[in-house]
């Protein structure tokens, strides 16, 4: 996830939510957001 962010930032990906927790969706749900080119959120995700 951490390398998926990384990657995508440098090149220009538009960062809505780093990666981190988010408690508030469930235990260990660890996430990171962007804007797609579309307008859409993309969301990756992972269960730690």
């Amino acid at each position: 996830m951490d390398r998926l962010h990384a990657w995508a930032s440098a090149r220009g990906a538009d960062v809505l939510h780093r990666p981190r927790e988010f408690p508030q969706y469930g235990p260990a749900y660890y996430a990171a957001f962007w804007a797609g080119p579309d307008g859409l959120t993309l969301e990756v995700v992972c269960h730690r």
